[in-house]
């Protein structure tokens, strides 16, 4: 009798792991297919005629790319509600986009295990590495000429230069009171 409970306790242990296994694998799926599609739709997307206005909220204001470490993540107006690092990677307040004059664009992202850990490779990068920026039917290649760390207080303190920068954040994973500033020009 024993011996047929716990074998019935496995078993049903057993199909509510591989059942939540599953869910979760399935979900990453229909998120990484989701994020397929909103690049691709950026990218057909013909800005003219001020119908870049009418482009849906849900919609990429431009994509993110860094050959380096294969990562290519599309980011969401400032003011948009996934505009933030607990869903996607965060334009931050104060950033302007590289079609302006001497721009200032910074964008935060997690690092670390997590879904959403998409700048989990960020402290690969090196100086002279190169990051693209693709907003309003432009490409924007940039340089990378600065890394240095700052303590990690909710805040990132960023020098406004005489040219367009582009600035990374994320958290370093290797001392976390830390986070990692990567500075970048463009070119």
């Amino acid at each position: 009798m024993l011996k047929k409970k716990i074998i019935k306790i496995s078993l049903i242990t057993f199909i509510s792991t591989i059942i939540l296994l599953s869910a979760y694998y399935l979900s990453l799926y229909y998120e990484n297919k989701k994020e397929k599609i909103l690049i691709k739709e950026y990218f057909n997307t013909t800005i003219n005629d001020n119908s870049y206005h009418k482009i849906s909220n849900d919609n990429y204001i431009g994509i993110l790319e860094i050959p380096v470490i294969n990562l290519r993540k599309g980011f969401y107006n400032i003011d948009n509600k996934n505009n933030n690092v607990n869903k996607n990677i965060q334009v931050l307040a104060k950033s302007s986009m590289p079609d302006q004059e001497n721009s200032l664009l910074a964008i935060a992202g997690h690092s670390g295990n997590g879904r959403k850990s998409f700048f989990k490779d960020l402290d690969k990068l090196s100086i002279n590495d190169e990051i693209i920026i693709y907003y309003n039917n432009n490409e924007y290649f940039y340089k990378i000429n600065n890394i240095y760390e700052e303590e990690k207080d909710g805040t990132i303190e960023i020098k406004k230069d005489d040219y367009s920068k582009l600035v990374l954040t994320t958290c370093n994973q290797k001392n976390k009171t830390k986070q990692i500033i990567i500075e970048a020009f463009l070119i």
